[in-house]
């Protein structure tokens, strides 16, 4: 499995700025500052994560726009599944599926309200971002469709989490991401699609 840092030095992409949906308590942080990022806009839908990224957040030497809102296709206030074993890492505004057969020991919760907003609506200087990085758990899909054409104007590449069999009910596949991306002119140039467990990571980058 190739790291986020070996897939932006081998395509030597500028670092400009992260968008990250589904930031959690930021765990990548050290992996994203050491690679020169600067600038984040960091989005986490459920609230004790999102206390806790703010501390950190709060001191970290960088340019950091922090949202509380979940992102999908259209603006709306609906229910999250929200897991309690995982520290709610596999929380998801889908309805869990196959993800219930490998993962029995994670159950979920349907009882979080969340507001969701599509990324056209959300207001941010989009010339500081050039990295999409996506970890939302089925919701990737909704994710990218609800974003403004011209949004892909400014993203070099798009790291995110796929699923490659339905983990969560109607949730977007690896295949669906990737026709959906193509239309924008990006290139699969990674999935570890040998991973037999249902879902995995892919990076697009944007053909020049």
């Amino acid at each position: 499995m190739k790291t986020f840092t070996e897939l932006i030095n081998g395509f030597n992409l500028e670092r400009k700025g992260i968008i990250q949906l589904g930031a959690h308590t930021w765990q990548e942080r050290k992996e994203f500052l050491k690679l020169g990022f600067k600038n984040f806009v960091l989005v986490e839908p459920l609230e004790s994560a999102f206390s806790e990224l703010c501390n950190i957040a709060k001191n970290t030497d960088a340019n950091i726009v922090l949202l509380n809102i979940a992102v999908g296709l259209e603006k709306e206030t609906c229910g999250m599944y929200v897991d309690h074993a995982n520290k709610g890492m596999s929380s998801s505004l889908y309805a869990p599926e196959k993800h219930l057969d490998i993962y029995p020991d994670i159950d979920f919760i349907p009882s979080k309200l969340v507001e969701v907003w599509p990324l056209r609506r959300i207001h941010f200087d989009r010339k500081k971002y050039n990295i999409l990085y996506m970890d939302i758990q089925g919701a990737e899909l909704a994710a990218l469709m609800g974003a403004e054409p011209l949004f892909y104007n400014y993203i070099d590449a798009i790291y995110t989490e796929v699923n490659y069999e339905e983990m969560y009910k109607n949730c977007g596949l690896f295949d669906e991401l990737k026709q959906f991306l193509e239309i924008y002119d990006y290139t699969c140039v990674y999935d570890d699609n040998t991973i037999a467990q249902g879902w995995g990571n892919a990076f697009f980058v944007k053909n020049k």
